[in-house]
């Protein structure tokens, strides 16, 4: 799950940010197709897997500006933003959503109507995503905002999928 942002990263310090960029996408697409391969289906983790590969495909054509390389993730957020104000509307949790292709038992009874206060949580995260990129652009230099933009993303993440299961098992759902 972290390797194409660890590879990005150490190849950006030996090599090139193009090459960083290519082997990155490259490993990201590999990754992406296994999955697909394996599950002989397009999960919603597959969904926002593409979503983030077209736009670090996007990026690779931003190079020449090293800040402008976090326009299309800025994009990306902002288009994750979007699907999850779409699931909210629908009154769907987002926290399902994520965790439904991992098929864990204890969630397949949980219904969206149980847990839709964590969609806040999730708007939070989207919102911090997005105001750190903005942020980030105009104060900070590229290495910075590479670790700024990697510990909202992935490591948060797991965090927030932490945090939305404790509050499922606190109100007594599962």
């Amino acid at each position: 799950m972290m390797l194409p942002g660890v590879s990005f990263l150490a190849l950006y310090y030996f090599t090139s940010l193009q090459i960083a960029i290519v082997v990155s996408c490259a490993a990201s697409l590999i990754l992406l197709a296994l999955d697909i391969r394996k599950e002989k289906t397009i999960k919603n983790s597959n969904v926002i897997g593409i979503i983030g590969l077209i736009f670090q495909m996007i990026s690779a054509f931003c190079v020449g500006y090293e800040k402008l390389y976090y326009v299309p993730a800025l994009v990306q957020n902002c288009a994750v933003m979007v699907m999850v104000i779409t699931l909210c509307v629908k009154s769907k949790s987002v926290f399902l959503y994520i965790v439904k292709d991992f098929e864990i038992p204890i969630f397949k009874n949980v219904s969206d109507a149980d847990v839709l206060p964590l969609n806040y949580l999730w708007i939070g995260y989207c919102l911090l995503k997005i105001l750190s990129k903005v942020i980030g652009m105009i104060a900070l230099d590229f290495v910075p905002l590479y670790w700024l933009v990697f510990f909202l993303g992935t490591p948060l993440n797991i965090l927030l999928i932490i945090i939305s299961y404790y509050f499922v098992k606190k109100k007594n759902v599962i």
